[in-house]
């Protein structure tokens, strides 16, 4: 069983993979919840979306995927899948409002737009008795054919 009350990484060059767990000291927010309304109308990130940006963020960050891992780049296409690890409301939170911030947060790391993604896997668990919630991020080179059509 995977121990995820440990944050790792873990990557294989040879198959251009990697999985990183990340810890969040607080609810993952949906992105129904990640924008403030200032009175002039205008929208901001809530504070506690930053902080918990900048937390994924400093875990990201302190394992250096791309150091590791020198198949990251613009060149290429990716596969990427989240598992979210729930610790509460796990039937009121939808899977697809959970993953915009997480991508975001992620290739902004890594220095690599967003659309290079043409693969997207997620899922949600849940453990009831645990502290923490989880994301759990397996990114991998795509041998997805997106040009098909146009051959």
């Amino acid at each position: 069983m995977l121990d995820i009350n440990k944050n790792s990484f873990n990557y294989n060059n040879q198959e251009k993979s990697f999985e990183l767990i990340l810890r969040c000291e607080q609810q993952i927010p949906s992105v129904n919840r990640i924008y403030g309304i200032k009175r002039n109308g205008s929208f901001y990130l809530l504070p506690e979306v930053a902080d918990f940006m900048n937390f994924i963020k400093d875990q990201i960050v302190l394992v250096d995927p791309v150091s590791h891992c020198p198949w990251i780049n613009t060149l290429n296409v990716y596969s990427l899948t989240f598992n979210f690890v729930l610790n509460n409301c796990f039937w009121k939170r939808d899977l697809d409002n959970l993953i915009k911030k997480a991508q975001d947060v992620v290739f902004e790391c890594l220095s690599v737009n967003d659309r290079s993604v043409i693969e997207l896997h997620s899922y949600k668990s849940f453990y009831e008795h645990s502290e923490y919630e989880y994301i759990i991020i397996k990114l991998a080179v795509s041998n997805f054919n997106w040009n098909y059509f146009n051959e």
